[in-house]
């Protein structure tokens, strides 16, 4: 699961980006997914002026990147977690790869506080 900070400094091309993680983000044989809570919480900073993109989010989506589902086992899950991180999207995210048993693209060193498969930037 690709993290939300992770997947717009993809879309951007932005150097903060490691070669490595562009690389794994880029080969087309590794599963990928974003969380709907990426998708969310990305339209949230772009409405109130937090987040500027060179195009409308919606022309992003067609990318071959699924958009993962918030089920309701999700939501359970957070009610366990640690409160080492306090953004609900980053929790959710995290509660999706616990549940699901995915490894999480990220660059957040809270992420590190979870029993959680990690790839750091």
């Amino acid at each position: 699961m690709i993290g939300t900070h992770i997947f717009i400094w993809f879309l951007k091309g932005n150097e903060q980006l490691k070669p490595k993680t562009k690389a794994i983000l880029e080969d087309a044989h590794n599963a990928k997914f974003l969380s709907m809570a990426s998708l969310w919480e990305m339209a949230i900073k772009i409405s109130i002026g937090k987040l500027h993109l060179s195009k409308p989010l919606e022309s992003f989506l067609p990318i071959e990147i699924p958009l993962f589902p918030i089920q309701k086992e999700h939501i359970f899950k957070i009610k366990s977690l640690q409160f080492h991180h306090k953004d609900p999207f980053d929790r959710l995210i995290i509660a999706q790869a616990i549940v699901e048993n995915l490894t999480i693209v990220t660059d957040d060193r809270q992420f590190k506080n979870y029993d959680v498969a990690l790839i750091e930037n």
